[in-house]
């Protein structure tokens, strides 16, 4: 049987996790979102799936475009991230 997480993970997860609206100046190579993947896959879901689809925008052109399609205000966080993804689901 599984063990509960202990109060230091607890922590990290929900009491003192927030959304960052910086990046660190340092790439994200594919290795990086490819291991992201793989970690996401593990994850529980109601049917033992992966519903999640996801478009990572790396290259320059790929966040031109994508920072086309937001407002006006989140397009320089595009641009300046070293990574966006989009997220869908089936």
């Amino acid at each position: 049987m599984s063990q509960p997480l202990d109060d230091a993970a607890l922590d990290r997860l929900f009491r003192t996790a927030r959304s960052y609206n910086g990046y660190l100046d340092q790439p994200v190579t594919e290795a990086q979102v490819h291991a992201l993947w793989d970690l996401m896959k593990w994850g529980p879901t109601s049917a033992n799936q992966m519903p999640a689809r996801i478009v990572w925008c790396m290259s320059d052109a790929a966040k031109e475009k994508l920072a086309a399609c937001v407002s006006a205000q989140n397009a320089p966080k595009i641009l300046n991230a070293p990574v966006s993804a989009i997220i869908g689901m089936d």
